[in-house]
């Protein structure tokens, strides 16, 4: 059984913090989905009336939506790491840990 005044690193947080992670490599990669989509609408790569339909319906404005997102995920995430304990109770630790398996 769990000693409910041991501290002990807040397990939440250390989850939240793989999850930061993984959303940081997101937006690295929402960035080059981004230059792609600009590549097709203004550059070289792809180019006449079809290409420029595609672009404007279509990828721009989810390049748009993408871009618009990358920030205020990470933004969020990070806002949410800072409300949190680096310790709990080692209780609270167990149940956290109980909870986040059954994810």
């Amino acid at each position: 059984m769990a000693d409910p005044a041991q501290m002990v690193p807040n397990p939440m947080k250390s989850a939240l913090e793989q999850v930061l992670t993984s959303v940081n490599r997101a937006v690295d990669d929402i960035a080059g989905i981004t230059a792609a989509a600009d590549a097709i609408g203004a550059g070289p790569a792809w180019t006449g009336s079809a290409a420029r339909e595609v672009y404007d319906h279509s990828l721009a404005p989810a390049a748009r939506d993408l871009e618009a997102g990358r920030s205020s995920i990470a933004d969020d995430v990070e806002k949410a790491l800072l409300g949190m304990d680096d310790l709990v109770p080692e209780d609270v630790a167990e149940t956290m840990r109980a909870d986040l398996s059954l994810r």
